[in-house]
């Protein structure tokens, strides 16, 4: 499927984690995507996480993220484990 998104490839049960703070408008099965995040961040950005063997947050919930090491940031805890269409 053609999209304007990035792919990035990991192994399943590699931990997912947001690109920014945010609010979870979305977890579930989403057709194709199979098992689906999507987080809605600042200025109206969302950032979709597809094709993930479980979610770890529920709708509505809250992440942020955390400097661990200068120029790369991290959340708390990942929202999600990547896998296969789940």
């Amino acid at each position: 499927m053609l999209h304007s998104g990035i792919d990035l490839k990991a192994k399943t049960g590699t931990p997912v984690f947001a690109t920014a703070d945010g609010r979870v408008v979305f977890t579930g099965k989403d057709g194709f995507n199979g098992i689906s995040v999507r987080i809605l961040h600042e200025k109206g950005y969302v950032t979709a996480y597809h094709h993930l063997s479980r979610h770890l947050v529920e709708q509505g919930a809250r992440v942020d993220h955390r400097c661990r090491r200068q120029h790369r940031r991290f959340p708390r805890s990942p929202p999600a484990l990547r896998g296969t269409q789940g």
